[in-house]
């Protein structure tokens, strides 16, 4: 009788705390790793200017200048960079960025169809590759042109980097005249002229590959869903396979100890 009393007044010790404390770590890994890698999940190089210059256009005093390239592929335009500097302590605008249709003459027309900002603190004193993401991309169809419209405000200055290696359909543009209409941007100051700025494209495919002719720069980093982000989220399922694993084979050991 006695030791039947101290087997009945033995405390009984839940699991249910601790099943609770596993699956909360296991739900905070997984939120915390995932908007890291959707964060970088953008679309593929479509579009690329490159080549080292020694010439750049600059844009201050409220003065636009654009960009038209043709897309290689159909589907959402979801970013874009665009080789620049920032003139430290003329400005304190952001870089304002619009995408456009284009009209008979190649030139920006219509509303925007995507728009997206960097901030002037963003933007480094020495040229360096930009990127604007679109938070609502632009819809983009193969071998249709469209104009990347840059603009700051007050007396904000940026230098655009030229480009030498240009790919088919791509043409820099500048404002005419007193700042008005647009005309084409050509650098005759070196040999041979220069008429684009170096700037990238990058699309998520809907119903074909990018451009087989778009190259990447490799001094770009890398945008897209990596091998690395992959194995990442591979490793994320096993982990949350294993972990429900381990709380079930708790479970059932708790039920068999009643």
């Amino acid at each position: 009788m006695f030791e039947y009393l101290v087997t009945m007044s033995k405390p009984v010790v839940s699991s249910r705390p601790h099943i609770l404390a596993v699956l909360s770590i296991v739900v905070a890994a997984f939120l915390g790793i995932l908007p890291a890698v959707s964060a970088t999940a953008v679309g593929t190089l479509d579009q690329q200017a490159t080549g080292t210059s020694t010439r750049w256009y600059y844009n201050m005093n409220n003065v636009s200048v654009g960009q038209v390239f043709t897309a290689g592929a159909t589907g959402q335009l979801d970013r874009v960079t665009i080789d620049v500097l920032s003139f430290q302590g003329a400005t304190t605008a952001p870089l304002v960025v619009n995408v456009f249709a284009v009209d008979g003459s190649g030139f920006p027309t219509g509303t925007s169809l995507a728009s997206a900002s960097v901030a002037q603190t963003s933007i480094p004193a020495t040229v360096s590759t930009v990127a604007f993401d679109f938070s609502t991309p632009a819809s983009v169809q193969s071998g249709t042109a469209y104009a990347l419209v840059f603009t700051t405000s007050g007396s904000g200055e940026y230098h655009f980097e030229n480009a030498t290696t240009v790919p088919a359909g791509a043409k820099g543009i500048k404002p005419g005249a007193g700042n008005t209409g647009w005309q084409n941007y050509v650098d005759t100051g070196v040999t041979p002229n220069q008429t684009s700025f170096r700037f990238a494209t990058y699309v998520t495919p809907s119903t074909s590959s990018p451009s087989p002719s778009a190259t990447e720069d490799p001094t770009l980093v890398r945008t897209g869903m990596e091998t690395s982000q992959t194995l990442i989220l591979l490793g994320v399922g096993a982990f949350l396979l294993i972990a429900g694993g381990v709380m079930t084979n708790t479970v059932r050991a708790h039920a068999r100890r009643k």
